[in-house]
């Protein structure tokens, strides 16, 4: 739980009881939207960071709710905590009782590093910060959205285009040290061409997400290992996919070795505003159960990033899937829709030929993201003239979003209304 003492939040820890799994003997009317507000509802962080209900659904079928605060664990703590509770499962005890398979302390780890940190690091990211970079503004877009609301797209990639992507990583030019990697450094490399072209910027930085567990003890390790880096991209006027790729290559190889436990900061996260999340996590089974992972939508996101991308594959069916999640002070429905589209324009461009200059590729909405760059950005829509008209907006906006909640039950929006 996290507490403030002296107007400082500090992090406690909870005695090995507290917060346990709420079970309901019956699903919820509704599921979906129930999971939805459920979701939505603040956490009591001097309480609690976590939540976990577990509810049937049909037959033998049961739903498990998994809520953690992104202040205390990660995407990949995800998968540990749940590893952990089917092994527990199948031995009938408490995770915390495993023969054997207890897992290491977090805090322990915390204190460890505290007292070691890589001063080398330390050095390197002074000297990467010393000179100012502004966050590249995307459709001309403010550099700074003011709210976090933001809304979810996930694609999938689909056997073709990832039969396309595997043939291209097998190449000398885009191979890596694992087939995740060379993954990553391609779709870092769509990722900044696409920014080069929504936002005229050819010297820009975009922020990619180090998961920081380096040990067999710290990749068994539940907590906040993950930390956000800058990644700088340079484009030449003759770019092509092939020589971004290089260049973010050697870049990208820089960071990570630079990347040591506690070194970012916000210095670092202020020169970017698009970050690049790639989670190599899946989960297969529950005790010899067959499992399907959903990850949860709590549509918000950093009020300074426009853009977070998440690429995961939790099915372990080798398809990855896209999360595009798109702040709303930045992208209005329509350009959510053509940002999708032209990122997908900027891939399939790569896999039918990596030499092709970035600048030469058309876009699947090119005049209009065209006339982006050479108009003022819009102004915001007026606001509803009455309560009623701004509620009827927020209802068509999130129908299933948490509206009211008492001794007597929750409603949501469109149920308020």
């Amino acid at each position: 739980m996290i507490l403030e003492e002296g107007g400082v939040p500090q992090q406690h820890v909870l005695d090995g009881g507290a917060g346990a799994l709420e079970v309901l003997d019956t699903a919820p009317n509704s599921p979906a939207a129930w999971i939805d507000r459920r979701v939505a509802r603040p956490l009591p962080i001097a309480e609690r960071t976590f939540d976990a209900v577990l509810f049937p659904q049909s037959g033998t079928l049961w739903t498990l709710v998994l809520i953690q605060h992104h202040v205390i664990a990660d995407a990949l703590s995800g998968q540990l905590i749940f590893d952990a509770l089917a092994k527990a499962y199948e031995q009938g005890t408490q995770v915390d009782e495993l023969d054997g398979n207890r897992l290491p302390s977090f805090s322990d780890w915390a204190k460890r590093e505290r007292i070691g940190r890589d001063l080398t690091a330390v050095r390197y990211w002074a000297e990467q910060l010393a000179e100012p970079l502004q966050p590249p503004r995307l459709y001309t877009r403010p550099l700074h959205p003011p709210h976090p609301a933001c809304s979810r797209h996930l694609v999938q990639l689909g056997p073709e285009r990832t039969a396309r992507l595997d043939a291209i990583t097998e190449t000398v030019s885009f191979s890596a040290l694992t087939s995740q990697q060379s993954r990553f450094q391609i779709l870092l490399t769509v990722l900044s061409a696409w920014i080069a072209r929504v936002s005229a910027e050819r010297h820009f930085a975009l922020g990619i997400a180090t998961h920081g567990r380096r040990t067999l003890e710290e990749k068994r390790t539940p907590g906040l290992f993950m930390e956000l880096f800058p990644l700088e991209a340079q484009l030449d006027p003759d770019e092509t996919f092939t020589s971004l790729h290089s260049r973010l290559s050697d870049g990208t190889f820089d960071v990570l070795r630079h990347a040591a436990p506690g070194t970012s900061s916000a210095e670092g996260h202020s020169r970017f505003n698009v970050v690049l999340n790639y989670i190599p996590g899946s989960f297969r089974e529950f005790a010899g159960s067959p499992v399907r992972v959903e990850w949860l939508d709590h549509r918000h996101c950093d009020p300074n990033h426009a853009l977070w991308l998440d690429v995961t594959d939790f099915s372990g069916s080798g398809e990855p899937v896209l999360a595009f999640r798109f702040n709303e002070s930045v992208f209005d429905p329509d350009l959510q829709a053509q940002a999708l589209a032209e990122f997908l324009c900027l891939l399939d461009a790569l896999l039918d030929n990596p030499d092709t200059a970035v600048d030469a590729v058309p876009l699947a909405a090119e005049s209009s993201a065209s006339a982006a760059l050479t108009r003022p950005a819009e102004p915001a829509p007026a606001a509803p003239p009455d309560v009623l008209a701004a509620f009827s907006a927020r209802v068509e906006a999130a129908p299933n979003a948490l509206a009211i909640e008492g001794d007597g039950g929750a409603l949501s929006r469109a149920e308020l209304a």
